[in-house]
């Protein structure tokens, strides 16, 4: 067994804070009722919501009212995909995604029953071809485009707020997603500014419990509900909402979203250390992360080794990175991002991914690169 768990998965899914766990439970224990009971312990349960809808507000400059509460992102992705779906039937039956899109979004395009129009990557910037993107829209009219702001298997930032502007103005009854689930915590969130209709965020990305997410819909848009029941949320996402999931949430937005700053310089010396650790044991590999990247995600590509050889050896030595998104149906060697970027078939398979928070010690990030470089050494053919 490892003497010393190294834990670079926070893209996968990030431990929930001390404090923020400290509060839930103290919550779980005095907020309990449900808040749709006309007691006033429901209305305290009321209150606490309309609390966290305050908070969540202000961290990604929304309305309090444009909030649903979803039990996660693959949920809140479904909601609005499927939602927008459902409710502007008479929008062409078209959508247009990127090659970098979480497999969830991929999905729930297949599921919709809409012709799939799918925007290739630049090589380069790991970014949408925008030129292709704008072309697709002028040209098709799409009811619905979904983009994700920041890549989940490589870091890479979409410029979405500029994309949007340009689809706005091509087609204006275009409905526009934005899947910042990846995005939230490592950038600002202005729902306000981005112009988009729907965006979704994901709390166990932020160090909250899983189990709670939200999506945040403009005031005009219509959507046609996954769940129905008791008519919680407007109707939109009926079932008891968890007042302390809800609480969860958002303090842990708000401790993200006030350490942005800081969180990124942090995470950009641990990345410069580890990669810098890591070329003292081995040069042989590719760095797949753009320049541009957020520092918290690294993708990297080691020749004559599979991916998931290396996660599994390093596992063993209590260093815990990923072969690729955690949340794919796919294998990664399926990446359609990776395929994407032009690589290789074997520089997709050898592909692995360190992801990283403010709170990995620099001890533990040298160690880390030092026993991911001598893995690959002692298993690659």
């Amino acid at each position: 067994m490892p003497n010393k768990e190294i834990y670079l998965d926070y893209a996968a899914t990030s431990p929930v804070k001390a404090e923020i766990l400290d509060s839930y439970f103290t919550d779980l224990n005095e907020i309990y009722a449900n808040p749709a009971s006309g007691h006033e312990a429901g209305h305290q349960a009321m209150l606490a919501i309309d609390r966290a809808r305050a908070i969540l507000s202000r961290v990604f400059h929304a309305k309090p009212h444009e909030l649903i509460f979803t039990s996660g992102g693959t949920e809140s992705l479904n909601l609005a995909l499927q939602g927008l779906a459902g409710a502007y039937v008479r929008l062409p039956r078209k959508i247009v995604i990127s090659a970098g899109e979480h497999e969830a979004v991929r999905a729930v395009s297949r599921a919709i029953n809409y012709d799939v129009f799918e925007i290739g990557l630049d090589p380069d910037s790991g970014t949408v071809v925008r030129e292709n993107l704008i072309g697709i829209v002028e040209k098709q009219q799409p009811g619905i485009v979904s983009l994700i702001y920041i890549s989940n298997e490589t870091g890479a930032i979409n410029p979405v707020r500029e994309l949007i502007s340009e689809i706005r103005g091509l087609s204006p009854r275009t409905k526009i997603h934005l899947d910042a689930v990846q995005a939230a915590g490592k950038v600002e969130l202005d729902f306000s500014a981005l112009d988009c209709d729907l965006m979704s965020i994901s709390g166990h990305k932020l160090g909250s419990p899983k189990g709670i997410g939200i999506l945040i819909k403009r005031d005009k848009t219509l959507l046609k509900p996954l769940l129905y029941g008791g008519g919680q949320q407007s109707g939109l996402r009926s079932g008891t909402e968890s007042a302390p999931l809800a609480l969860a949430l958002a303090r842990a937005a708000e401790r993200a979203t006030s350490q942005l700053t800081d969180n990124a310089e942090r995470c950009l010396l641990l990345k410069n250390l580890f990669l810098e650790s890591l070329r003292e044991i081995t040069t042989e590999f590719r760095l797949l992360s753009p320049s541009t990247a957020v520092p918290q995600i690294i993708a990297l590509s080691f020749p004559r080794l599979r991916g998931e050889t290396l996660v599994n050896a390093a596992s063993v030595r209590g260093v815990y990175i990923s072969h690729g998104s955690a949340c794919s149906g796919l294998h990664v060697g399926e990446s359609p991002a990776l395929r994407a970027l032009g690589l290789s078939e074997d520089e997709i398979l050898g592909t692995v991914r360190v992801s990283l928070n403010e709170d990995v010690a620099e001890d533990d990030i040298v160690a880390a690169a030092r026993i991911i470089g001598s893995e690959y050494l002692r298993w690659r053919l």
